[in-house]
C-alpha cells in the first residue's frame, strides 16, 4: 500500500471526482471465455498511450455462432494488414448473445480508413450486412497510473 504506484493511483482517484460518478460497468462472466481469434503485436509494450476499445454487439438469438466466423476473419485481416492495430480479441459469448471484442491501436486517426475494410470483411462472410445486430456498445479506454480507464462517453 505505501508503493509509488499505489500513491500515484490514489492521487489520480482523489483528483478527479468524476470517475466515481457513477457505478462501474463490470463485466463479470459466468464462465471463462476463450478467445476466438485473437493476437498482439510486440511492439504494444512500447506505446505510452494507445487507443483501447472495448466492444459488445449484441446479436438475436442463434447469430453469434455464425458471426463469429465474420468477426475471425477480421482478426486474421487486421494482423496481417493493419500495421496500427496493435492487438484485437474477438470472444463469442454465447450465453448472453454478445460478440466482444478488445482493440489496441497506435493512433486513433488510423481507425477510419480500416473500417470500411472491416464491414466489407464480415459482410462477405456474413451474408447481409446487419447480421442480425442488436445493441452496440463501444467503451474508449485509456490507461491511468498503470490501469485501464473507461472515459465517459459511450458511442
Amino acid at each position: 500500500m505505501a508503493s509509488s504506484a499505489v500513491a500515484d493511483l490514489l492521487k489520480t482517484f482523489g483528483s478527479d471526482p468524476s470517475l466515481f460518478a457513477q457505478a462501474p460497468a463490470i463485466y463479470g462472466l459466468p464462465t471463462k471465455l476463450e478467445p476466438s481469434a485473437s493476437f498482439t503485436r510486440a511492439a504494444l509494450s512500447t506505446l505510452s498511450d494507445p487507443y483501447i476499445l472495448f466492444a459488445n454487439f449484441e446479436y438475436k438469438a442463434g447469430i453469434p455462432g455464425h458471426a463469429i466466423g465474420g468477426w475471425n476473419d477480421v482478426v486474421a485481416h487486421a494482423e496481417q494488414n493493419e500495421r496500427s492495430t496493435m492487438s484485437l480479441t474477438s470472444i463469442e459469448d454465447a450465453e448472453k448473445g454478445w460478440i466482444r471484442t478488445i482493440e489496441v491501436y497506435d493512433d486513433v486517426d488510423f481507425l477510419g480508413p480500416i473500417m470500411g475494410d472491416r464491414k466489407t470483411i464480415h459482410e462477405k462472410r456474413n451474408g447481409s450486412g446487419d447480421a442480425g445486430i442488436g445493441e452496440k456498445e463501444v467503451w474508449k479506454l485509456k490507461m491511468v497510473a498503470g490501469y485501464l480507464h473507461k472515459e465517459q462517453n459511450k458511442s
